[in-house]
């Protein structure tokens, strides 16, 4: 193999290395907004974007104790959870016992949303209708009616 070769190769790994790098540094600086509750905060935020910077502070103010909030629900989720899979590997097998277990579980997860959706509807609330038409117009709005990642017809008012 020549010289020249052996450089271009170097340089490539090199490249490579350089990009799987900054890769997994974005991934683990923006692993917090997988959770539930930053989230939420991230999508809020993302609707006001394109407010003034005083304004947005003060329509975001409802997710100031968003964390704190959820922190009571989200602690007992796990124990939820394992009370239903003890309850399912009991002999003999209570149906009964496991639905009340799961109807725990889904109260929970039910809080939760609550917790988040009364964050919007505060912070819905504290626009004005100018700035409802506006959130409403923007890609992060339509893309939530659409459900996400989905492709279908998107939403049209």
């Amino acid at each position: 193999m020549s010289k020249g070769m052996k450089i271009l190769l170097g340089v490539s790994l090199a490249l490579n290395l350089l990009f799987v790098g900054l890769a997994g540094g974005a991934m683990w600086k923006f692993k917090s907004f997988m959770h539930h509750d930053n989230k939420a905060m991230y999508i809020a935020g993302k609707l006001v974007q394109d407010f003034p910077k005083e304004r947005q502070k003060v329509l975001l103010s409802g997710f100031g104790g968003l964390k704190g909030r959820l922190a009571k629900v989200q602690e007992s989720h796990p124990a939820s959870w394992k009370t239903v899979m003890a309850k399912v590997a009991k002999e003999p097998f209570e149906s009964a016992a496991v639905r009340t277990a799961l109807a725990a579980l889904h109260d929970k997860r039910l809080a939760r949303k609550r917790i988040i959706g009364d964050s919007f509807i505060a912070m819905m609330a504290k626009m004005t209708p100018k700035e409802r038409a506006q959130v409403r117009k923007s890609r992060i709005f339509k893309k939530m009616m659409r459900g996400g990642r989905h492709r279908h017809k998107p939403y049209e008012r």
